[in-house]
């Protein structure tokens, strides 16, 4: 008689959320670069995320593994809490003259998520609601603060107002960055700076300079487009679920993301990655639920920024090749490129500040990768083979071994892009929590379909 096992369903999530919760407490590490700890940590994420993804272990694991599993990742929820409010924080003013640690508002936020487990559909709902509402009343609460002096927040800023005066945000010589480093050749190549003004325009695709435009002209911040597409995310990550399971998953989901200790830094600083990953959110979200979308959300999500195409290889995983050829498909997702790449062709500057520089900016060793821990060991900086083959590795192992359904795809992407950001020659706490959120709406999927189901192969 054979012996029974754990859930695999349940177990495979919870691998993906303690991945990411890894990834998390790994990014909060002080100093002025990662040490040998964080290191293991990334290490350990990216070997449960393969695992999750590859592993047929997860189908013969002991009963009880699964429960084991759930309480591995409440007890990373709880470090990643008490990790994120005893490091250094943000102290805003509240009514009264009281400082306030912004990361505090993280513990409500609990217990509206755990609403969202609840058995009725009216409490679950309500919970969701909350949820949302906490995560825009602790973005206003943020942003109340005085702002950062940082690059990325400039670049916004000057560049909406660009765009709000009919100006093209893409030209150097209208949006003017001043270099707020001075020249520190760790920030930008000398060929990029003279030490007091950026000699390029807005360094990014399309889609984040409509909606930073957007949050300034209706909200007074640019930084507001990323707490909007944050809660847009939580609401397909709930839209995700299909039974118990998967609900139960999802309000962990939501617990590990939202508590991530740098998540609340990435909006404080005007990171555009909540939008990149709202767009491969919605890219899931389509696959799973809404297949007739689906091409019209992978051509948004290649207006979002460079490295998006990295993952649409993973896209014959869901659709068979005969279905990408037809122009029913072909054409959303050729607009969304187009909209990418064509303005290379009729504005100024735009190649140069959004193609260009990426391939000039110097190699940061303060990023939390295996190349700048490379070279905190003493040695050389690695070439540009150290930082690709990984990750077209993993790309080919996914093609070769991922299951062919959405739980595949999903699982693939998530692992891809911690493997790449982990390899990259600049990899910070906004790169990082993609891969996070990624990883937590596979974990979601991964609850509510059998990986084991593998289509015939496309």
């Amino acid at each position: 008689m054979t012996a029974p096992h754990a859930d695999a369903h349940t177990v495979r999530a919870c691998m993906l959320l303690i991945s990411a919760a890894l990834v998390g407490v790994a990014l909060e590490a002080t100093g002025p670069v990662y040490q040998t700890g964080s290191i293991l940590q990334l290490t350990v994420a990216i070997a449960l995320a393969a695992t999750a993804v590859f592993g047929s272990v997860v189908t013969r694991l002991p009963v009880g593994s699964d429960r084991a599993a759930c309480v591995a990742v409440v007890v990373l929820i709880g470090w990643q809490i008490v990790d994120g409010v005893s490091q250094h924080d943000f102290y805003f003013l509240g009514r009264r003259g009281v400082l306030f640690p912004s990361r505090w508002l993280l513990l409500p936020v609990l217990g509206f998520l755990a609403l969202t487990a609840a058995r009725g559909v009216v409490g679950r709902r309500v919970g969701i609601a909350l949820v949302a509402a906490s995560v825009l009343a602790m973005s206003a609460w943020i942003f109340r603060g005085p702002a950062p002096t940082i690059d990325v927040l400039i670049f916004q800023e000057r560049s909406a107002t660009a765009v709000v005066n009919l100006d093209n945000p893409y030209d150097p010589a209208v949006v003017q960055y001043p270099d707020v480093y001075k020249g520190k050749g760790e920030y930008y190549d000398e060929s990029l700076t003279d030490g007091a003004v950026l000699n390029f325009g807005y360094p990014y695709p399309v889609a984040s300079l409509v909606a930073v435009t957007g949050a300034r002209a209706a909200l007074g911040d640019v930084r507001w487009a990323s707490a909007v597409s944050l809660v847009g995310v939580v609401l397909l990550m709930f839209a995700l679920v299909t039974n118990s399971n998967s609900r139960r998953i999802a309000t962990l989901a939501t617990a590990v993301l939202i508590t991530s200790p740098k998540g609340l830094h990435v909006l404080q600083f005007g990171w555009i990655e909540p939008l990149v990953l709202l767009g491969v959110v919605f890219v899931i979200y389509a696959a799973a639920r809404r297949p007739h979308l689906l091409p019209y959300a992978i051509g948004a999500l290649l207006t979002t920024k460079q490295y998006v195409p990295l993952i649409l290889p993973l896209i014959i995983l869901v659709v068979p090749l005969a279905e990408l050829r037809r122009p029913k498909f072909l054409l959303p997702v050729l607009s969304g490129a187009a909209v990418a790449a064509v303005p290379a062709l009729f504005v100024e500057g735009y190649w140069y500040s959004v193609a260009v520089i990426q391939f000039v900016q110097p190699f940061r060793n303060d990023s939390l990768s295996f190349a700048a821990w490379w070279v905190n060991s003493g040695n050389s900086v690695p070439g540009t083979v150290f930082s690709f083959a990984p990750p077209l590795l993993v790309l080919g192992l996914c093609l070769w071994k991922a299951p062919r359904t959405v739980s595949g795809f999903s699982m693939g992407s998530g692992l891809l892009l911690l493997v790449f950001f982990a390899f990259a020659k600049q990899a910070f706490a906004n790169y990082h929590m993609l891969a996070i959120g990624v990883l937590c709406a596979a974990a979601i999927v991964a609850a509510s379909e059998s990986p084991e189901a593998v289509h015939t192969s496309n």
